[in-house]
């Protein structure tokens, strides 16, 4: 039987070994938010540990602004080893089941389903469906004209972006050829609205960039696997799941200034990028 226990009561068990990605404890308190706690967290009341539920903990924390709240737990008595043993085997994925995928993709259809609710995203989804997520009906829950309206004002910018790159007219790298009075005189000057576009990404990225972290890989959302090991060919050549940014900015003929010093190659000012 659920518990009513003041959350001050309810400390996190130090052992824990699960973590969250930013992205996940986005879609959770998300999903917290929109349902509330439907599944009453598991507390230890001999030694006062959370045993299952610190995520979910922690997203209620940041939505209710302070530890000052009540709240419903599955209340057991245990020793400290059993609680180890129990928070293990409650977050262990070799004793849960897997998707009976047609069955999933046949509730993700129900009539006013609440996608975000599911606590699936777009790319949770291709990866779980694989070549299957091009089911029209599985496809449209993630249409553009359903986003947010600053998702897709992103998605216009990217898009624009993609505008602006050299029109490709073969795989192959172009031959060197002599130089014309037209390349004389200088590169046409590149339309208005292109560089009004160019100049919106650019400070779009500068104001994300200061927002939050940043690394030095992005990830790229295709519509299809068939899409991406098109794009993968086109670009290197041969199938990969990493291509390097320096090499596809060279090719879009990008300018992203002069390369940082590679620590794995002594005396290298940097990755070996074609001609």
């Amino acid at each position: 039987m659920p518990q009513r226990v003041w959350r001050k009561e309810i400390k996190n068990a130090p052992y824990n070994p699960r973590k969250i990605s930013k992205y996940a404890r986005a879609k959770l308190k998300k999903v917290l938010k929109d349902t509330g706690l439907i599944e009453a967290l598991v507390w230890n009341r001999r030694t006062g540990n959370a045993v299952g539920g610190h995520q979910r903990l922690a997203c209620i924390d940041a939505l209710e602004g302070s530890q000052d709240y009540e709240l419903d737990v599955n209340m057991v008595d245990m020793s400290p080893a059993e609680e180890v043993a129990a928070n293990i085997s409650l977050n262990n994925l070799s004793l849960q089941g897997d998707w009976d995928l047609p069955l999933l993709a046949s509730a993700l259809k129900t009539e006013d389903l609440n996608i975000e609710a599911t606590g699936f995203g777009r790319m949770d989804l291709e990866v779980t469906f694989g070549d299957q997520f091009n089911d029209p009906d599985i496809s449209r829950l993630f249409a553009d004209s359903l986003a947010p309206p600053e998702v897709r004002q992103d998605i216009a910018l990217l898009e624009a972006a993609a505008d602006l790159r050299p029109s490709k007219a073969s795989d192959k790298p172009a031959e060197a050829t002599e130089p014309t009075e037209a390349d004389s005189a200088g590169p046409a000057p590149e339309e208005p609205p292109k560089r009004r576009a160019h100049d919106n990404l650019r400070d779009w990225i500068a104001q994300r960039d200061a927002q939050q972290d940043t690394d030095f890989s992005l990830g790229v959302i295709f519509d299809s696997k068939a899409a991406k090991d098109r794009f993968v060919a086109a670009v290197e050549g041969e199938s990969t799941k990493y291509i390097d940014g320096m090499r596809l900015a060279v090719r879009f003929g990008i300018e992203l200034g002069s390369p940082e010093p590679n620590p794995t190659k002594p005396g290298s000012s940097g990755p070996d990028l074609p001609s």
